[in-house]
């Protein structure tokens, strides 16, 4: 199977379970709770964190600071819903602690993930292949 084949195949998967629109990040940094969800009506998520042992789970993502990568914890690098340039919890301006998104480019990648546009692309992709070739051979489409 190709990566495109596969690619098309996770898709369709996602779209079957009705997880195919935009996505995005929902928690709480005072709790510890962060999820990746369906945005808008009937939310569903897509990732949690659960307990394991002690401590509460949360992800962490990969980042870069002047050349140097590391790894920071979603509760490090949270956007508040009520105050989106605040950096921490501790901010007055924070009267809620629910975060929307995370500082990083991982997780907005992953947040950003759309179905339907993923096999629009690769339709996209097979017309244009089609047509290539059906020129290349001197014909139409």
């Amino acid at each position: 199977m190709t990566t495109r084949e596969k690619l098309r195949q996770l898709a369709t998967a996602l779209i079957d379970q009705n997880l195919a629109g935009r996505w995005r990040w929902a928690g709480n940094s005072k709790h510890g709770n962060y999820s990746l969800c369906t945005d808008g009506n009937g939310q569903q998520f897509l990732m949690r964190f659960t307990r394991k042992g002690m401590n509460t789970a949360q992800p962490t993502f990969r980042v870069s600071h002047l050349g140097w990568f590391g790894m920071e914890q979603a509760s490090d690098i949270p956007i508040y819903e009520v105050c989106r340039d605040a950096t921490s919890q501790h901010d007055s301006r924070v009267y809620r602690h629910d975060v929307v998104g995370f500082r990083s480019p991982v997780a907005d990648y992953l947040a950003a993930v759309d179905a339907e546009t993923v096999i629009s692309l690769l339709d996209q992709i097979d017309h244009l292949e089609a047509a290539l070739a059906a020129e290349r051979e001197g014909a139409t489409p």
